[in-house]
């Protein structure tokens, strides 16, 4: 079954931010019966990446934050090479300035209104 991976990012307007990156890769990555091959190129401050279940979301951050390497490929995040399997090149985990936060079902239900108290 193949999915469709769709890349969203800030609008153009906001590109010109400061602190916006540049992510580029063009990258390809097979794992059992899961393919990916993807090319993206995006400056923004934040880039979101939509599709359905097994779409490739979770491969594509774990390319770009080294929990896994690409067969072939490049990454490249504002001109630092985090992988480049021509020349041999992989970034350590601990170097790579990318982050995340996962989401946990449930998180904070039951504390969500602790210390709250509503005004008058």
């Amino acid at each position: 079954m193949s999915h469709r991976l769709r890349t969203g990012s800030i609008p153009a307007a906001v590109r010109t931010v400061e602190g916006a990156m540049l992510l580029e890769m063009n990258v390809t990555l097979g794992r059992g019966r899961f393919g990916l091959s993807m090319q993206l190129s995006a400056s923004a401050t934040c880039v979101g990446l939509f599709g359905k279940s097994g779409a490739g979301k979770s491969a594509v951050f774990d390319l770009i934050s080294g929990a896994l390497q690409p067969q072939s490929g490049r990454i490249v995040l504002n001109g630092k090479i985090l992988s480049d399997s021509t020349r041999g090149i992989v970034m350590p985990r601990e170097l790579r300035p990318v982050g995340a936060a996962a989401q946990i079902d449930g998180a904070g239900y039951d504390s969500s209104g602790d210390g709250f108290s509503p005004p008058g």
